[in-house]
């Protein structure tokens, strides 16, 4: 969504590149707002922007110096002709790991697993498991890719019953094989059609 209006008394900001958290874009603003900080010698910028995307006209926060955005950029993965539940729970997933939600963004990629067994013709109210065996057992994964439903599994677990949190890596790479699974079942097939 563009924002319509001018921003006033913006000055000009170059060299901060970054993508937006609302479109998706990847820009150098051209202008916004810095913090000025003061300390004995004077006034000086500390690395905290507010930049105006030239692509939607949004403002987002960035604390160059720690990396941090806000609001983040999303992680852009489209995946074509999802199912209408699919479709739902893989834009809450992106939006979680988009956040940095990382237990969620693991406990929902079990969820969407379990719901594509479902949706291939497995049982409700099964184990994941069940699942698990569903997918492999009917050809929507390779022997070679059981281990990472494998892995999926026991992030989730942990994810579910234990204390320690999932790190980024853990839940970057469940999303990651979710995208792959989801093209091969979802995607490439209606491509091959049409």
């Amino acid at each position: 969504m563009f924002l319509n209006g001018e921003w006033l008394d913006t000055q000009d900001i170059s060299g901060q590149k970054y993508t937006c958290g609302h479109c998706g874009t990847e820009t150098a603003s051209s202008g916004g707002y810095v913090l000025q900080r003061m300390n004995k010698d004077g006034f000086y910028d500390d690395g905290s922007y507010i930049l105006i995307c030239t692509a939607c006209n949004q403002p987002t926060f960035l604390l160059s110096d720690l990396g941090i955005q806000i609001p983040n950029s999303k992680v852009v993965t489209n995946i074509e002709h999802l199912p209408g539940s699919l479709g739902k729970l893989y834009s809450e997933t992106r939006e979680a790991i988009s956040s940095g939600l990382f237990n969620s963004t693991v406990l929902l990629c079990r969820k969407m697993l379990m719901n594509l067994a479902v949706l291939e013709g497995a049982e409700e109210n099964k184990t994941f498991a069940y699942y698990v065996d569903y997918i492999e057992t009917n050809g929507y994964i390779t022997v070679k890719m059981k281990p990472w439903v494998d892995k999926i599994r026991l992030i989730g677990n942990t994810a579910t019953h234990e204390i320690p949190d999932i790190n980024k890596e853990d839940a970057y790479n469940a999303f990651e094989f979710l995208v792959m699974l989801l093209k091969l079942v979802y995607e490439f097939p209606a491509k091959m059609q049409s």
